[in-house]
């Protein structure tokens, strides 16, 4: 029995025609994509902000999360010598007030507060000059110095991000 595998490649051939004229009723349409140059990419650099308080690692938390919120938007992260965008840092202030006591008059809840300053260079002219940003957070305390730490690390995250959203939103959105 010889078998004809032609005969199969016809049926194919016939619904290929017919599926292209369906195709577009679907939904599905062709897309055009702009020329390589009409979109212009930026390259930001985020040199370590300077941590001029006493509170470890909150210079880090903060340029490495504008880092991130930046690099999400569709920005380059790059070096400071061939970037567009420069922005630097510095952490001003980290400010801790117990706001929230027990019954014995013990702090239970802490507030953090960190004040930054930044300053914005594009192609080398100053855009935006130490503009000072401030925000804050609250934590709860614990008998255990661990988890108090942890908790304060986790507002300072936060902080972090609500600060890197405020810069890319009033600074960046027009560039």
């Amino acid at each position: 029995m010889l078998r004809r595998p032609y005969i199969f490649l016809k049926k194919y051939l016939i619904l290929l025609p017919i599926s292209l004229i369906f195709l577009p009723t679907c939904g599905y349409k062709p897309v055009s994509y702009p020329a390589s140059d009409s979109r212009r990419f930026l390259t930001v650099a985020v040199p370590y902000f300077e941590n001029r308080t006493m509170e470890a690692e909150v210079d880090a938390i903060i340029t490495e999360t504008l880092r991130k919120e930046l690099s999400m938007s569709g920005f380059i992260i790059g070096n400071e010598r061939g970037a567009d965008i420069v922005i630097k840092g510095e952490v001003e202030r980290v400010d801790v007030t117990p706001v929230g006591f027990n019954r014995e008059d013990i702090s239970v809840q802490n507030r953090i507060t960190v004040n930054i300053n930044i300053t914005i260079i594009m192609h080398g002219k100053v855009i935006v000059e130490k503009t000072s940003l401030l925000d804050k957070e609250n934590y709860y305390v614990d008998s255990d110095l661990q988890v108090i730490e942890g908790n304060k690390k986790e507002a300072i995250i936060k902080i972090a991000k609500r600060l890197s959203s405020s810069i890319k939103g009033r600074f960046l959105r027009n560039i």
